[in-house]
């Protein structure tokens, strides 16, 4: 679950609001022992995202915890696109 993926982590920052400048997209940045990013829209579109992760692959996971794929890094960065309506959550590899 969502609860068992953020535990022991603290949100570290904001990067989207949900806002109609950020097409209804939300995402927040959690950090601890490992990083975690939960994204989401509620938006029509779904925009591509960039995430600057320093890593070098990262689990996709749907809000339930169940795998939906693995991204591989491109020079640290990774390509994300939130598919309405699961919350896509990016452990950092």
């Amino acid at each position: 679950t969502m609860s068992s993926m953020l535990g022991g982590l603290v949100p570290l920052e904001t990067r989207l609001d949900g806002t109609a400048n950020t097409q209804g997209c939300s995402w927040y940045a959690f950090g601890g022992p490992r990083r975690v990013d939960v994204l989401w829209r509620t938006g029509e579109h779904a925009p591509l995202l960039r995430v600057a992760c320093g890593c070098r692959k990262a689990v996709v996971r749907q809000w339930d915890g169940s795998v939906r794929y693995i991204l591989a890094a491109d020079n640290g960065m990774l390509l994300v696109r939130p598919r309405r309506p699961w919350r896509t959550v990016v452990y950092r590899i």
